[in-house]
């Protein structure tokens, strides 16, 4: 019924459109899948790859998932890390690197460069290992490369000041000098942090378990 009083005001409106001189253009919510030929077809980019490849072997590293190289406990240095800090002062030069796991050198910065040397008055003073490791810094950065591990520091190094410069400046410039905690699922070998541990049920006593039901009735 309530169609049949719409028609009349319906077709007067269609005559109406039809005799005026722009018409009407409908035009359907749903996307035409062929594209018209002065159109770029772009179907194949909402195509899913069955297959991931991930480019970028950091990525794990940096969301603290890597595995470390564990069962180390008697070896000093240890080797449970992902990127190593070091540090060589020899009688003429420095240098400062950052070691990956795999044993593979991926960043570095030294005395010997021209670039570097040419600003300093002595390549082996206290400034050499203080503008040693702000390049360094700065080229750990720019690598993507924001936490490292310095614990295979010599302990009777530790006292020099220019292995505190060089650290000082490691620090100011960006970097942490202690890599963040291995993320473990729950299959892993190590214990998850307290509020990430499933809770076990409690085990009520025999008087809790009278007191409880005492309470109810």
């Amino acid at each position: 019924m309530a169609f049949r009083r719409l028609a009349p005001p319906l077709s007067r409106a269609a005559r109406t459109f039809g005799e005026s001189e722009h018409g009407v253009k409908f035009n359907s919510s749903v996307p035409n899948p062929i594209p018209l030929p002065d159109e770029v077809d772009t179907r194949e980019n909402e195509i899913v790859a069955p297959e991931f490849t991930n480019r970028n072997p950091l990525n794990l590293e940096r969301l603290a998932i890597a595995r470390k190289d564990l069962g180390w406990k008697t070896s000093w240095p240890k080797r449970d890390y992902w990127y190593r800090l070091r540090f060589e002062k020899t009688q003429k030069h420095v240098k400062g690197y950052i070691e990956h796991c795999s044993g593979h050198i991926v960043v570095s910065a030294s005395t010997h460069e021209w670039a570097i040397k040419k600003h300093l008055y002595k390549t082996t003073g206290v400034a050499a290992c203080e503008n040693v490791g702000r390049v360094l810094a700065q080229r750990c950065l720019e690598a993507g490369i924001n936490f490292v591990d310095d614990r295979a520091t010599i302990p009777w190094e530790k006292r020099g000041e220019g292995l505190k410069r060089f650290k000082q400046a490691m620090t100011e410039g960006g970097v942490e000098l202690k890599e963040l905690e291995r993320i473990y699922d729950k299959y892993g070998n190590k214990k998850l942090p307290r509020e990430v541990q499933p809770q076990k049920p409690a085990v009520l006593s025999l008087e809790d378990s009278q007191s409880h039901t005492a309470l109810n009735t």
